[in-house]
């Protein structure tokens, strides 16, 4: 059988199997020209839950050991499912969490951006890309009112009027030059797919990052909340002077499973960089 060593202490090591078992052996098992270390590939015979007669196994592709492990895992919760044995499913998928949190997470991200819908608006269900060139073109004629505006406000300020309808006119240009602005940095959503697809590539090839968890998993988080935060701040805008603006906001922009999924996945990545949620060392 073939695996890949988890870690060793110069006497005793351990082996995660291509079958997703943990194997333990011995330094005199070892058949290898120098000590094993920490993501070698090996061949060995399987003993019940040791390892005996391991050789290193040159020229082994790690990542597809490691991949035939998740495979492993995959095929026996479908089989589970299959033949109605539903209750092995929610402990393999739990073993496969805590292998592989950053890569199962970051798939999330990535099927919730491209796959689902990130917020609906009017009844129009829109992806995180869908939303984002929504409101590159929303931003002309939000530029041109804001500019308006400005000319407003400053003709009735050198004219010097007064009142509340320069007070309103002024806050009402504060508002619009903030959505101005939050749309000028709507790119920044992009980050969130760029960096969910940058950790399997980190993955693939054997090799962690935890700034990029941590930078990836804080702006999905931060999307979900802003996202609920604009949409609380809208609503409560609109009701100072029509009462049932406030509900109309709230019905007709909503939350889309997709960004709930983008965020708790943000939030399940943090964890991950912080240590918080379990890896198996050595991996």
């Amino acid at each position: 059988m073939r695996g890949t060593i988890l870690g060793f202490d110069g006497s005793i090591g351990a082996i995660l199997g291509e079958d997703g078992k943990r194997y333990s052996f011995i330094l005199g098992e070892w058949r290898g020209p120098t000590a094993p270390a920490p993501r070698d590939a090996v061949d060995f015979v399987d003993n019940g839950s040791e390892a005996e007669q391991i050789y290193p196994f040159k020229g082994a592709d790690i990542g597809s050991a490691i991949g035939n492990a998740v495979q492993s895992r995959l095929s026996a919760a479908e089989q589970a499912l299959s033949q109605g044995d539903a209750s092995q499913l929610l402990p393999r998928l739990k073993a496969a969490l805590a292998i592989r949190p950053q890569v199962i997470l970051a798939m999330l991200i990535l099927i919730a951006t491209f796959g689902l819908t990130w917020l609906s608006v009017g009844g129009a269900d829109l992806s995180l890309g869908g939303f984002v060139d929504m409101a590159g073109k929303v931003r002309a004629p939000l530029a041109e009112s804001v500019a308006m505006m400005r000319q407003f406000s400053a003709s009735a300020g050198a004219a010097s009027y007064g009142g509340q309808a320069l007070a309103e006119s002024q806050a009402a240009l504060r508002t619009a030059s903030l959505a101005l602005t939050i749309i000028d940095f709507l790119w920044v959503l992009y980050l969130i797919p760029a960096g969910a697809a940058l950790l399997l590539v980190l993955e693939y090839r054997q090799k962690r990052m935890r700034i990029v968890e941590l930078v990836t998993g804080a702006l999905a988080a931060v999307s979900l909340g802003a996202t609920w935060a604009g949409r609380e701040l809208l609503a409560k805008a609109l009701s100072n002077e029509f009462g049932s603006a406030e509900a109309a906001v709230r019905s007709a922009v909503s939350l889309g499973w997709g960004d709930w999924i983008i965020g708790l996945a943000g939030v399940g990545l943090i964890l991950t960089a912080l240590g918080l949620l379990r890896r198996t060392p050595g991996l």
